[in-house]
């Protein structure tokens, strides 16, 4: 299963207290995918968390849409190399 949430520009303190408590509702083997705007984004499997940094020294001209390219880009990844070797390779 894949979960994905945008949390904007949410501080890794406020994304850690969203991933605990979604931990308790959620089965371990779901991929969580959080997207967080100019911070970048996080993958957390298995109890790892994986982050991805945004790119620098880009000047976005509109960035709407930005996270869902990125939501299915990255999900694209995993369903062409099967979920377990994909997410290994992060």
């Amino acid at each position: 299963d894949l979960a994905c949430f945008s949390m904007g520009k949410a501080r890794d303190q406020e994304v850690k207290e969203f991933l605990d408590k979604l931990g308790s509702i959620i089965p371990d083997q779901t991929v969580v995918l959080i997207t967080r705007g100019e911070y970048g984004a996080l993958v957390s499997w298995q109890g790892q968390v994986f982050n991805v940094g945004a790119k620098r020294g880009v000047k976005a001209v509109d960035t709407l849409g930005a996270g869902d390219a990125f939501i299915t880009a990255f999900s694209i990844h995993l369903a062409k190399l099967g979920w377990r070797k994909g997410l290994k390779r992060l």
